[in-house]
């Protein structure tokens, strides 16, 4: 097995490391020696953390990055991290999972948006990409820890972690107007205003983004109207009050085109307030204050032509709301101490016929502590140790701890060990949904029932992670060997129920702990600095799932649910006359996605952007051309049918 392979080599990589950069071994070297300035990250325990001493392997996707891939969608994104899979179910629904175990939802990672959870309040927990109101131009980096992180951030952080920071009015120009076309009826615009003052900033970004989608169904249009702005307030020195605010209102094509499941228009809505305060006690103590709300409304309207029933309207209509609160307090506890402690508070609410079979609130309430203690022993080694106890009204008190241990080789290059117990809480869908479609109040089918005594599936992880820079020549390298235990993990089941009609099934879908998978292998991203000619991606993962067999009736293959071998490069060149090149391309053997997925064959593509920038007076103007699948290889994604074609757009923006 390639793990295997790549474990035997480790040994010889250490050697290399100590020798490349040696010192004589004969004393400790002093702490001055590791005052160099590798990427500081903010989303591994809450603490301001160099890349090579935070507990867990975290990779930034930075604005060149973003820029260099020539992507559309937040999503696609993530395909720059090593262990990702991402799919394009159809249109604007896209699925991001990590390390395999994900269908329809990709529910096993948490999301944030400079710090606030976009993890799905409705049906069935996830990220519904299509509602976010970002433009990409709005991201100033995205930080994903690979590998669990409940320690920090709770129970959707079962398997990784995103945490997507948007740009701030400081260094940006004060207008930028940008517009995207292409093949399958690509039509993107975007118009970004930012302010600044003395004490003062502020950023506003209002677009378009919409398209025809993919080939696989009749209708695949979409549509997505969207609004954030981004405002911070220094009135002293000690303070700084941001408020953030955005929303964005979108119609997509829906349904498989069965009896059953017509195609249909979906409107799909989303708004959110944020509000944070941080108070700078001292030079090492700060208090963060945070509420935040979150509302998502789904409204569909499907019609039905059944024998016995005739024609059937039905009307799905789901709204849901959250409200967040959260204290967070960091303070050094002494020279070699850091300590983060903080809690939080937060109720969901959501009402829905479809989901709940009534028109009645169903909510649930959560209370997280969490803390984490960073400890340096030795100027050459340091301890983090973080928990986070969180009491769910769906399912009790769970605590979930970490310890990891890294330790510097040289200055730049570094060991961690990491031990971590994780835990994935039900949503409101999955222990009390009811899933029925019902027309001018008359059951016809029950699709899902929840499952009230789905407990929480439990996580227990061990990593061994590597951090190494060759300034000389310009590289690095980040990688982690990791071994992934997870026990009752969720999976559907067929429940009997009394059917309504012959013609419809007598069973549906509930959730249930099913599954023992074990998730071990390896993953790294190396970087390149080429100097003036630009800069080098490579990620490769080796990811292999073992799975007990269990006795149920469900089809999900877990253990093929992630691919065994994966590669993607990324070009980032400067090229003559003052052009740009981003050449990206991706590799992956075959998987098999989970519920509504297929099987995927062995795959690969090629993207190709490329770019020029002018400046005239006090202008500064962009055009570039993109090509999607540029080798023209029609591949699929998530569907056996989903055929994924090449894809060309253009793009123009004026900034002033």
């Amino acid at each position: 097995m390639p793990v295997s392979r790549f474990t035997r080599s480790i040994p010889l990589l250490l050697w290399l490391t100590q020798t490349a950069d040696a010192n004589d071994g004969a004393t400790l070297p002093g702490e001055d020696a590791y005052l160099y300035e590798p990427p500081v990250v903010l989303s591994a325990s809450r603490l301001d953390q160099p890349l090579n001493e935070a507990p867990v392997t975290l990779t930034v996707i930075d604005r060149s990055m973003i820029e260099a891939s020539g992507a559309r969608h937040i999503a696609d994104l993530f395909r720059m991290v090593p262990g990702f899979q991402v799919a394009q179910v159809r249109g604007q629904n896209h699925i991001v999972g990590y390390h395999g175990l994900t269908g329809d939802n990709g529910k096993n990672m948490q999301v944030l948006v400079d710090g606030r959870s976009v993890y799905s309040l409705i049906s069935f927990g996830g990220v519904d990409w299509f509602t976010l109101p970002y433009a990409l131009d709005d991201i100033e980096r995205i930080e994903v820890v690979q590998g669990s992180n409940s320690a920090a951030y709770g129970a959707n952080a079962f398997l990784g972690v995103a945490n997507i920071i948007t740009r701030k009015s400081a260094g940006l120009p004060s207008a930028r107007l940008s517009g995207t076309a292409g093949n399958r009826d690509i039509r993107d615009g975007a118009l970004q205003l930012s302010a600044t003052g003395d004490n003062v900033g502020l950023r506003a970004t209002a677009g378009r983004r919409g398209d025809d989608g993919l080939d696989l169904f009749e209708e695949d249009s979409s549509l997505s109207r969207y609004f954030n702005t981004r405002m911070e307030w220094t009135p002293g020195g000690q303070d700084e009050i941001s408020l953030l605010a955005g929303g964005q209102v979108g119609t997509r094509a829906e349904g498989t085109g069965t009896q059953l499941d017509p195609e249909h228009t979906q409107s799909a809505d989303s708004s959110f307030v944020q509000l944070r305060w941080r108070r700078t006690l001292s030079p090492n103590s700060e208090i963060v204050l945070q509420y935040y709300h979150n509302r998502d409304t789904l409204f569909e309207r499907q019609i039905f032509n059944i024998p016995t029933f005739g024609q059937l309207v039905h009307d799905l209509a789901v709204k849901a709301h959250r409200d967040h609160a959260e204290f967070q307090h960091i303070f050094a506890a002494g020279p070699r101490l850091r300590v983060v402690w903080g809690l939080e508070g937060r109720r969901d609410q959501a009402t829905s016929a479809f989901y709940f079979s009534d028109n009645e609130r169903h909510h649930a309430t959560l209370w997280r502590a969490f803390g984490n203690l960073e400890w340096r022993a030795r100027p050459d080694t340091v301890a983090n140790f973080g928990a986070t106890t969180e009491r769910y009204s769906l399912t009790g008190t769970r605590t979930a701890p970490r310890f990891s241990l890294s330790h510097h080789l040289t200055p730049e290059h570094t060991l961690r060990y990491a031990y971590t117990n994780a835990f994935l809480t039900p949503t409101l869908g999955e222990s009390q949904g009811n899933a029925s479609y019902r027309s001018n109040g008359v059951l016809f089918d029950t699709i899902i029932v929840g499952n009230p005594s789905l407990q929480p599936a439990r996580l227990r992880a061990h990593e061994v992670g590597y951090v190494g820079e060759w300034r000389k020549l310009g590289a690095s390298v980040n990688a982690r060997l990791f071994r992934e235990r997870i026990q009752g993990l969720f999976a559907e089941r067929r429940v009997s129920i009394a059917p309504v009609s012959e013609l419809l099934n007598s069973g549906a879908n509930m959730l249930d702990n099913l599954e023992d998978p074990t998730i071990k292998g390896i993953e790294y991203q190396a970087r390149f600095a080429l100097g003036a000619f630009g800069n080098l991606l490579l990620n490769q993962a080796y990811i292999d799932i073992d799975r007990p067999r269990k006795v149920y009736l469900g089809g999900d293959r877990h253990d093929e649910s992630a691919p065994l071998r994966s590669s993607y490069v990324l070009l980032d060149a400067n090229l003559p006359a003052g052009f740009k090149a981003g050449l990206a391309w991706q590799r992956q053997s075959g998987m098999h996605w989970l519920g509504r997925g297929d099987e995927q064959p062995a795959h690969s593509h090629l993207d190709l952007r490329l770019a020029r920038d002018v400046r005239w007076q006090r202008t500064h103007w962009q055009f570039a051309l993109v090509a999607r699948n540029l080798l023209q290889r029609d591949y699929t994604e998530f569907r056996s049918g989903n055929i994924i074609p090449p894809r060309y757009y253009a793009t123009l923006a004026v900034s002033y």
